[in-house]
């Protein structure tokens, strides 16, 4: 299934959030602009993941208001314990 990046997958959700609700979001964002060989041979477009202040204008564009962010470097490696699964998050709320 194609959610179609975050404002798809926002989209999606909405729907199910309760008035009043908060909606916890994960999505990784670019610390710099890759060089254009990253792209090439990850295999996306240059548009599916931006800054992190990039991802704030998307958050908002997707008529949420963020209310509490975190983040935490990916680290790449093997995983004992616990599983090295959060690349950050982001708790927004409608905006409305």
């Amino acid at each position: 299934m194609d959610w179609h990046g975050l404002a798809g997958t926002v989209k999606l959700m909405l729907p199910a959030l309760k008035p009043g609700g908060l909606l916890l979001i994960g999505e990784p964002f670019w610390n710099e602009t890759p060089p254009d060989e990253a792209y090439t041979s990850a295999n996306i477009s240059k548009d599916e993941f931006t800054t992190l202040s990039g991802t704030l204008d998307r958050i908002e564009s997707a008529g949420l208001k963020l209310v509490e962010m975190g983040w935490r470097p990916l680290t790449l490696g093997i995983a004992t314990s616990p599983p090295m699964v959060d690349s950050g998050r982001m708790v927004a709320e409608p905006s409305h």
